[in-house]
């Protein structure tokens, strides 16, 4: 009847990369329409991207504080087909960006560097795709990169030498090599072993632990400090507990 439309679609996933000049054409004759003439559409441009995708890796994670670290993007062509990526990637830091260096024939960019704050930063690559050769761009997982400061650590004794069965303190402190305090546990070993597991108290990165079990004779005194976010693991050196018989 006058003024009905008819739609004929057609799918398909076969185009190739590229861009294609579409047009449908109505065939009145074929479909044996005595009433309508036939007609052809006007030209669609369908324009078809190849996929990519951004793998982030890091060369030091944990890193230190003021070390060089390098960031390697390497995009891939999920397609193949023997496409090589080109342009350039963006490498992130939450919201802020760190540089957009190009690619190499071999589809990977880095970028180094060594201002990043102690803490953990949220790093990302941004391929940013090329329009000439269809290529889509692609972002890579987030890395949480963390930066840890150097830090130092000290055992001291309350009473050396000590009598068996009289308590003994031990304290524990963790100076940082930057400005955010120590946080974590603290190990306490005797020799290899461990005899104790505790943690830093408050700003101070102070701890202690207490023990009148140590049996009688000479104690090889250590605390290693098991680090945080903000801060490197450290081992304080070795203090001799010596224990009397009574």
């Amino acid at each position: 009847p006058p003024g009905t439309t008819v739609t004929a679609t057609c799918a398909t996933a076969a185009l190739a990369v590229g861009v294609h000049t579409i047009t449908a054409t109505y065939n009145a004759q074929d479909a044996a329409d005595p009433t309508h003439f036939s007609s052809t559409s006007s030209p669609y441009t369908q324009t078809v991207n190849e996929s990519t995708a951004t793998n982030l890796a890091s060369s030091a994670n944990p890193s230190n504080l003021g070390a060089s670290v390098t960031f390697t993007a390497t995009v891939t062509i999920a397609g193949g087909g023997g496409i090589v990526p080109d342009g350039t990637v963006t490498f992130m830091d939450g919201a802020t960006i760190l540089g957009s260096p190009a690619l190499s024939v071999a589809g990977v960019a880095t970028y180094a560097t060594a201002a990043l704050t102690e803490g953990f930063h949220s790093i990302t690559a941004t391929y940013n795709g090329d329009v000439a050769k269809q290529i889509q761009s692609s972002t890579s997982n987030t890395l949480n990169q963390d930066v840890q400061a150097s830090s130092g650590t000290l055992v001291a004794s309350s009473l050396n030498p000590s009598n068996y069965g009289v308590s003994v303190t031990f304290t524990v402190t963790v100076t940082p090599g930057g400005t955010a305090a120590p946080t974590g546990l603290v190990n306490i070993l005797d020799g290899g072993a461990q005899i104790a597991q505790v943690s830093l108290v408050g700003v101070t990165g102070q701890t202690t632990f207490t023990t009148t079990t140590l049996a009688a004779g000479a104690h090889p005194i250590t605390a290693a400090y098991q680090g945080d976010s903000n801060n490197a693991p450290s081992t304080s050196p070795m203090i001799t507990q010596t224990v009397n018989k009574t």
